[in-house]
């Protein structure tokens, strides 16, 4: 049975039952087939009372499947992940997240290898190049050239309606500076689910070498040397998301929006991206965002606060920084949050 035809079947269904207290709840975890009920030619358009589209936990309430664990175990749990709720339950925590990476998303019958590869991937795969795409992107983010340039030129014809795709299920988001909103060429395409982006970072690029060798023995040789790497990318999202939750709760007055920034710094030559700031009314505060196994220090700071300052046309309000392992110094100059902060039990919703 085609989708089309379950969709009248159960348009019938729900016509048969008006005037009666039954109430039909329809879900799927297959978004974009979820979000073409509601087209206005679906057999089923206009007959939801309510839709709700329930998102993967953010890092915040994820943490509370492993509260045991330090704010640093937690930023890490969550980077490999991500916030699917029947994933976090499969994660034992008892054991480190080598063995819970070896166990769950390297071994060939893991329980959430398996899921991707039976679910996921069969859905994506029907998609041109979909694979190609999501294996490129894995823990970085490109624009619409780079993804085109990468490509077999034979599978580039319908890249921007792949991408769209994507998009409409939300397993690829755009990323766009929140100073160069409207610049094509400063758009970048992004895998959403951590979960997923760390598979196509190192799992599906090593399917061979996983027939071949132990689990352990490709962790140890294409995960384990970058995998610190990795998690820092993800922890500045997670910053994102502490800010995000600060200002739903009014502490950030004056906030107009959360994101990267780019800067051109014409005399130096130099161009780049701060990769978490605040804007403002008045201006920009910017973080540097640290995944230090260690305490940061004072004269970090103030050498990552000169290279901040040095770049011209741009001035910022604030300088500060978010280090999961906590600082060894005080400052009325800098703004400084630690791990502690990021999940303080005040942030709760």
């Amino acid at each position: 049975m085609g989708a089309y035809e379950a969709d009248s079947m159960l348009q019938k269904i729900i016509d048969s039952l008006k005037g009666t207290s039954v109430k039909v709840i329809v879900s799927g975890s297959a978004v974009s087939m979820m979000k073409e009920m509601l087209d206005e030619g679906n057999p089923l358009f206009d007959r939801f009372g309510a839709v709700i589209n329930l998102k993967e936990f953010d890092y915040y309430d994820a943490s509370l499947f492993m509260k045991e664990i330090s704010e640093r175990d937690k930023t890490a749990y969550y980077s490999v992940f991500g916030g699917s709720p029947n994933v976090l339950e499969a994660i034992d925590t008892s054991l480190t997240l080598e063995n819970n990476i070896e166990r769950l998303l390297l071994a060939p019958d893991g329980r959430i290898r398996s899921f991707i590869e039976h679910s996921l991937l069969m859905e994506y795969g029907k998609i041109g190049s979909a694979l190609s795409i999501f294996e490129m992107l894995g823990n970085s983010k490109k624009t619409y050239t780079e993804i085109k340039d990468r490509l077999d030129p034979a599978n580039t014809g319908n890249l921007a309606k792949q991408l769209e795709k994507f998009i409409n299920n939300e397993s690829i988001r755009k990323v766009r500076p929140i100073n160069k909103k409207n610049e094509k060429k400063r758009t970048f395409y992004t895998i959403s689910e951590n979960l997923i982006r760390f598979y196509f970072r190192y799992v599906y690029p090593n399917r061979s070498q996983l027939e071949l060798i132990n689990e352990k023995a490709v962790f140890d040789e294409s995960i384990k040397p970058s995998l610190d790497t990795y998690i820092s990318n993800r922890f500045e999202s997670i910053a994102h998301v502490y800010f995000v939750r600060l200002a739903r709760k009014g502490k950030l007055p004056g906030i107009v929006d959360i994101g990267t920034y780019w800067y051109d710094d014409k005399e130096h030559h130099a161009n780049g991206e701060f990769g978490c700031v605040l804007e403002f009314r008045d201006g920009y505060d910017v973080f540097e965002v640290k995944y230090y196994k260690d305490r940061m220090t004072e004269s970090a700071a103030d050498k990552e606060c000169e290279q901040i300052r040095a770049i011209k046309d741009f001035k910022a309000r604030r300088i500060g920084f978010v280090s999961i392992s906590g600082f060894d110094f005080e400052s009325d100059d800098y703004v400084l949050i630690t791990g502690e902060d990021l999940f303080n039990p005040s942030l709760a919703d």
